[in-house]
């Protein structure tokens, strides 16, 4: 990933994955690979204290630790409404 973004969006994407690998032990989940009730869970804590475009880019930071093709956080992420 390095290189690959500008550092700002760099620093972005770390502190969104931080945020939700913390989130993920203290409900004691497993935070990757991220399963769909793990990240509908997560959504729904965020969605209480963040804007909408905030949370589009926290799942955009779990996609890309995730990864684009997995299918655990296709099938979450398909049903999300911002």
């Amino acid at each position: 990933m390095e290189g690959a973004f500008s550092a700002n969006t760099g620093r972005a994407l770390k502190a969104d994955l931080h945020i939700y690998t913390a989130w993920c032990a203290e409900e004691g989940r497993q935070a990757l690979p991220a399963g769909p009730d793990t990240i509908a869970a997560f959504v729904d804590v965020m969605a209480a204290t963040r804007t909408p475009a905030n949370l589009v880019t926290a799942c955009s930071s779990m996609a890309g630790s995730c990864g684009a093709q997995h299918r655990p956080y296709r099938a979450a992420c398909r049903h999300l409404k911002f």
